[in-house]
Formats: C-alpha cells, structure tokens, sequence
C-alpha cells in the first residue's frame, strides 16, 4: 500500500486511530520540499496523540445560519480536508460530483476522525447542513487542486508529473488537459477574463467622464474585475461541448 500521505493509496481499511498514527510519522519523515501537505497536519496530530487519540472538540456555527466550524481547533478542518483530498482524490475528475464516493469519503472521512462531530449534539437538519459544508469544504478543496494540477501543466508542462501523482493518475491528467473540451473552457475561460477586463476600463473611462463634466460630483472607483475562481472553472468544465465549441 501505498504511504497515506503520498497520494498513491486508497486508505484501505485502517482504523482511525492507525491512520492518525501513520499521518504523524509521515508528517515526521517528509521532505521540507511537501510543506504544503504533511507538515501542516503534524500539529493537529500531535494534539489528537496528546488528546489520549480521542477526536478534538470542535464547533459548527449553527446561530448565524454559516455552519462553518467554530472555536480553537476550527483551523485545522480546511488544512486536514485539503490533505486527504490531496492524498485520495484523483485530480483528472472534471468535477467534484464525479468523483467516485469511495474519494470522497476518504477525503471527509477525515474530520469525523479527528474532530468531535458528534450530531447528538444538534438537531437533524442542523446536523444535515455541517455534513453539507464538509462536503463543501472538500469541493472547495478539490477545485483548488485541480486548478493547481492544471496551472502545473501549463507553466511546466508533462515531463515531470505533479508532486505525490501516480503515473497512471497523471497519465489521465495529461489526456484530460489535452481534450478538446479542455482546451476549449480555456478559451471560453479567456474570453471571460478578456471581457472582465475591457468592462472595468470601459466603467474607469466612464467615470472619468462623468467627472471631467461634472466636477463636484462624487463616484465611487469602479472595483478591478474578480479573477476567475476555480469554482467557475468546474461550472464551465460542467458545459456540454456542443453549446459553446462552435462559438470559440
């Protein structure tokens, strides 16, 4: 099996307990060169191991309606998900929903095992949205290492794979990178970016305008375009070809 913490294996059918112990003496033995993957974990398993390896106390905000984790150990879901969707989720999926459910629990899985996701401690439907926004945790997270995978192909092309990738996985990265569907939200996603773009200099020149004829008055600078989030790429994967190819 592959290590847990190198993207290459499935889990298998570890305990919580085992996974969380071989999580520490992976994030014990990585290169300085993965910082970004075992070592920020290496604190929240110390203080599951210090916690007699019982889950962490942990909050669900569920008075304002955000139902986003609350309270010390709130940081540590987001970086602990984004872990395990690095480590079990194959980036070549267009989107999060087809991913197979086997990564997806593997990727969430995580937070019931190291945090005190107890749900008798709120109603069902309360309960029912925390689940809906650890999943959307690990959405959020996926879409951002999709989005890195692909800016890695782009800047550095295919002759190194992507850190912790099999080379099957990374096989299917690059056959997906090179689709016509692909490339073709590249362009839809470039004209998005372009349009964004001239709207901004057309609302600056537009104030500019306003201002030159009429100078007492007051507007507001218009704010830069937003760039394009990894969350429109995956709507924009979503697209059927035919809707849009014939118009790029």
């Amino acid at each position: 099996m592959a290590d847990v913490l190198n993207h290459g294996g499935d889990g298998g059918d570890e305990p919580p307990h085992q996974h969380a112990n071989r999580l520490q003496a992976d994030c014990q033995t990585a290169p300085a060169a993965k910082k970004q993957g075992p070592s920020r974990s290496l604190h929240l398993v110390k203080l599951f191991q210090s916690n007699g390896k019982k889950p962490l106390p942990i909050d669900f905000d569920t008075q304002e309606g955000t139902y986003l984790p609350t309270g010390e150990n709130q940081k540590y879901v987001s970086r602990v998900v984004g872990t395990h969707v690095r480590q079990f989720v194959h980036p070549y999926f267009d989107r999060w929903a087809n991913v197979p459910e086997e990564q997806k629990a593997r990727a969430t899985g995580c937070v019931y095992e190291f945090f005190d996701v107890n749900p008798r401690r709120y109603s069902k439907a309360d309960y029912k949205l925390i689940v809906d926004g650890i999943e959307d945790t690990a959405a959020r997270r996926f879409r951002q290492y999709k989005a890195n995978v692909n800016a890695y192909i782009r800047d550095k092309g295919t002759a190194v794979p992507y850190r912790g990738l099999t080379a099957d996985v990374w096989e299917k990265c690059i056959e997906r990178s090179s689709s016509q569907k692909f490339k073709a939200t590249n362009a839809l996603k470039s004209k998005m970016e372009t349009y964004m773009h001239q709207m901004n200099e057309f609302m600056t020149l537009l104030t500019s305008n306003l201002q030159a004829v009429m100078p007492g008055i007051q507007l507001p600078t218009p704010p830069p375009p937003p760039p394009l989030s990894p969350m429109h790429e995956e709507e924009l994967d979503s697209l059927n070809d035919e809707d849009y190819l014939s118009d790029l």
